[in-house]
């Protein structure tokens, strides 16, 4: 099921309201819709809670490493779930991508319960924009911003753009 939480404030004090809807049921894929790839399978167990970071994503720990866990969010969304999956472990390898760290799987090894992808210890993009705005040079900026065009280019079309990125950067247009 789906547990909702509702955060309020009233007089200077958070509360935080937890209910469980029983009619929002997860149908977690089974292994079988991931078969073809060959990718890094954790068992729930294996995981170690770290923190909570949003909505369904934690920090979790595997052995050593430090992961990102996705969980599916609700019912209908289990197939944009397992396109992400795919479209991950087909970017392995970029470097413009957030690496697909392997899936997570129920204890018995047959459902599909999350993804795990590298854990970026500077944190979202948008989050450091915005706390260091007035601190970043332009050619950090320009560097980022063929960074964005060069991943999305390989998540839309599936093909590199370097040779783009480098003739935009060789005749730059500023408006």
């Amino acid at each position: 099921t789906v547990t909702n939480l509702k955060l309020q404030t009233e007089n200077d004090r958070l509360h935080v309201h937890v209910t469980e809807d029983i009619h929002e049921v997860i149908s977690y894929p089974p292994i079988a819709a991931i078969n073809h790839l060959h990718c890094r399978r954790v068992r729930e167990e294996e995981l170690v809670f770290d923190s909570h970071l949003s909505g369904f994503v934690y920090k979790v720990r595997v052995n050593n490493e430090i992961f990102i866990k996705k969980e599916i969010p609700g019912p209908d969304t289990v197939e944009e779930f397992l396109y992400e999956i795919n479209a991950l472990h087909r970017l392995a390898g970029s470097d413009s991508v957030i690496q697909f760290g392997g899936v997570i799987v129920d204890n018995e090894e047959r459902l599909l319960k999350g993804l795990l992808i590298s854990f970026a210890e500077k944190g979202a993009l948008i989050d450091v924009i915005f706390d260091h705005k007035n601190e970043l040079s332009w050619s950090r900026r320009e560097r980022w911003a063929k960074q964005i065009v060069q991943g999305l280019s390989e998540i839309h079309e599936g093909k590199s753009v370097r040779r783009m990125v480098g003739q935009a950067s060789a005749n730059p247009v500023v408006k």
